[in-house]
């Protein structure tokens, strides 16, 4: 190897440490790139070796100029720093979540959900990844180097297959660096990348602040628009980076996250929106689970008095602390044991969400945040929330009808309310959005579900999450040529109100099986001795949903929030049911039962699906 020069390492001590790329080559190795804000000092020794210091002060290497490389050079524009290939593996990922006991609570039986587990049809796909570096700016606007993953599927990177298109996927909470894309966690694009139709997408995954090549700060977890421009600067930086090197990534670009992440999509989506509307333009942007309303989202947990995810309070309080600069000491924000764990188990990043919500486990807000912020009258709780408020994502925010939008949450959603979505609704209807709940017809396809008995858990919330979200992202090339619907699908009809079988068909594929509830009531009733009439029927459909958790008010005030006059349907379809139930008349709707290939997909993976999300039902 060459000799270090010596006037590099002089220059090193000389000038200001941003944007400068230092790397260290040793033999038989793969070279190290760090920004030079990563660093803290380059020394030469008395005895000739080089030590590197990072920005902690802690030694990274201490180099022999014989054979070791170090060269320092003026960062370009972007700047891939290291690639390598590796597999892929859904099933993999899901079973080592099993067993950490992360998908579930500490009493239930994981042998039960081994099996299924086994079952899953998912593929392994072999990739590419490139880590980068691009320049962008840090929460508080100040030009800062931060880090992304490109993940290129070998068969597109070899030119094998041809790729659709990008999906700019924001990862969801993490609070450990090597949970991060750039530390080659391959947790997100298992789930896109793995499974039975094998979507031809690059992935783009920024490290977004706090990660990566700026672990040395605190994470920007959910702070509204402070992470949008550093995810959009990714995704420029991404396209540049594969232009260079000669990759068609395809047409489409898409947009995703789920829970912090969903709130990290919907950030990308505004600065899109208010600032870059001339260079993005997403096909479709995908968001669950998402944070949208900080403050609100702290109100109605603290009158819960608990969250479903202890380990969400302690990360969004700790990143408001920091990020916000509010300079409150952790015995004023948390009791103990948690004050005094908080520079160890958050701030240090050596732990991931699983093991601090093990920290927690069983706790409610009482037992580690402090009383005056868990009192909303209090200075304390009013000072935090007046902090939030600024970060509530529709603040400053004129969205663009040319996007689109997939909206998706549980109603009941244990860590982050449902308001965060339904309140985002009126907000996007006044500015040009239709919302329906099928998907591709409209700009704004809402499902804000009311299922069964697992709509409380915003973890699990994920899966259906991602299979609505891959549904698309595979039939979309099938459903759309230039940006308009292909005629076989514009042609279904899901808009007449008034045929009790297409009606049907809707609430079957929100997830109702009404014709069986139905049946069931009329049923009970006739062996009851009760007359069978559509009020009598009603009454007992919604005794029936209660047993389940679900209310035909709850029901109707979502569907009001589609344009669907609920209450006029119910009557049409369960006057349509009485009779069928007696004489046998079974409508047809050929239109709207036409299947899709997001309809094949989703039987597809239904088949799995449905006994893994039953494994969890007590």
């Amino acid at each position: 190897m060459k000799k270090i020069l010596l006037a590099l390492v002089a220059l090193f001590a000389t000038i200001a440490v941003e944007a400068k790329i230092i790397k260290i080559t040793r033999p038989y190795s793969d070279p190290k790139v760090y920004t030079s804000t990563q660093l803290s000092s380059i020394d030469f020794n008395e005895d000739g070796t080089i030590s590197v210091y990072d920005y902690n002060g802690a030694l990274i290497a201490t180099l022999n100029p014989d054979f070791d490389e170090l060269t320092i050079d003026d960062e370009p524009v972007i700047y891939e720093y290291t690639a390598k290939e590796m597999v892929t593996d859904l099933g993999g990922w899901i079973s080592g979540l099993v067993e950490s006991g992360a998908m579930g609570s500490g009493d239930m039986d994981m042998s039960k959900l081994m099996p299924i587990i086994e079952q899953i049809p998912v593929y392994r796909r072999w990739v590419r990844q490139l880590m980068y570096y691009y320049p962008s700016v840090d929460p508080y606007g100040d030009p800062i180097t931060l880090s992304g993953c490109i993940t290129i599927p070998l068969d597109i990177w070899s030119g094998r297959e041809k790729s659709e298109g990008i999906l700019l996927f924001n990862h969801f909470t993490i609070s450990k660096n090597e949970e991060c894309p750039t530390a080659g966690n391959t947790f997100y694009e298992s789930y896109v990348m793995c499974n039975p139709v094998n979507p031809n997408y690059i992935m783009v995954t920024p490290d977004l602040y706090g990660f990566g090549a700026t672990k040395r700060f605190p994470q920007a977890f959910v702070q509204g628009d402070l992470n949008g421009r550093g995810t959009i600067d990714g995704l420029l930086a991404a396209k540049r980076l594969l232009e260079e090197k000669g990759i068609n990534y395809g047409p489409l670009t898409f947009n995703a996250g789920y829970s912090g992440g969903g709130s990290e999509a919907l950030s990308a989506l505004k600065t899109r929106d208010m600032q870059y509307a001339d260079q993005v333009s997403f096909d479709k942007t995908f968001v669950g689970g998402a944070p949208a309303d900080l403050a609100g989202t702290f109100r109605k947990i603290v009158e819960m008095g608990k969250v479903g995810l202890n380990v969400v309070m302690p990360l969004v309080m700790v990143a408001t602390n920091e990020t916000q600069q509010m300079g409150l000491p952790y015995n004023e924000l948390f009791q103990e044991p948690l004050a005094s764990q908080i520079g160890e188990l958050i701030l240090s990043k050596k732990y991931d969400s699983t093991e601090i919500e093990t920290v927690l486990y069983g706790q409610e807000l009482k037992d580690y945040v402090q009383p005056e912020y868990l009192d909303l009258t209090t200075p304390q709780s009013q000072n935090m929330l007046s902090v939030l408020e600024p970060l509530t994502m529709s603040n400053g925010w004129t969205p663009d009808p040319s996007q689109n939008i997939y909206l998706f949450h549980f109603k009941d959603d244990d860590t982050v309310p449902v308001e965060n979505s339904t309140d985002l609704v009126p907000l996007l209807m006044a500015n040009g959005f239709t919302p329906s709940t099928i998907p591709g017809q409209t700009n704004l396809e809402t499902n804000l579900t009311i299922t069964s008995n697992i709509t409380m858990s915003h973890f699990l919330g994920l899966f259906p999450f991602i299979i609505q979200t891959v549904a698309e992202l595979a039939s979309w090339p099938l459903m759309y040529t230039n940006g308009q619907l292909n005629p076989e699908y514009q042609n279904i009809d899901f808009s007449d109100m008034t045929n009790p079988a297409a009606l049907l068909n809707m609430l079957e594929a929100m997830g109702f099986d009404v014709r069986s509830m139905v049946n069931q009531v009329i049923a009970g009733l006739v062996a009851n001795g009760q007359e069978v009439t559509v009020e009598n029927v009603i009454a007992g459909l919604n005794a029936v949903m209660a047993e389940n958790g679900i209310s035909l008010v709850d029901l109707t005030t979502m569907l009001n929030g589609t344009g669907i006059d609920f209450s006029a349907m119910l009557n049409t379809v369960v006057e349509y049911l009485i009779n069928e139930y007696y004489n046998g008349d079974v409508l047809k709707a050929p239109a709207a039962q036409l299947q899709t290939p997001m309809d094949q997909y989703k039987q597809q993976m239904n088949e799995w699906l449905t006994p893994v999300i039953n494994a969890f039902n007590k």
